[in-house]
């Protein structure tokens, strides 16, 4: 699956997701908010807060000793924040309602795509 197409089946298939992107060395190559929504960042704002969301994941992954990482999630007031590890530097950044529950969306995104 191309990743125009999983960002497409990710806003079809959970209409909870208001932000679904797909991100590559610090770039977002495709994806967005989803249309009719307006983010709760300017752009440049939305762009510092997810590289330092990857570079988080960068650097727990490099100290931690459980394991590779499949996802981390930030439970603000207004939005839920996923990062999900694609490959090296490759990253699904998706944000949703604050009351969505987490697990059962993150799998089913894994399997779309078999990203885990």
């Amino acid at each position: 699956m191309n990743d125009d197409t999983l960002i497409d089946d990710i806003f079809l298939l959970f209409p909870m997701v208001r932000y679904a992107a797909i991100w590559q060395n610090n770039s977002k190559i495709c994806g967005g908010m989803r249309d009719n929504l307006e983010s709760y960042f300017p752009e440049e704002t939305e762009k510092i807060s997810i590289i330092r969301q990857i570079s988080r994941w960068v650097e727990d992954n490099e100290l931690d000793k459980l394991g590779e990482k499949r996802y981390n999630l930030i439970v603000n007031a207004k939005a839920r924040l996923y990062t999900i590890g694609m490959s090296q530097n490759k990253f699904l950044m998706i944000s949703t309602e604050p009351d969505e529950i987490g697990d059962g969306l993150i799998n089913s995104i894994l399997e779309l795509d078999d990203i885990s």
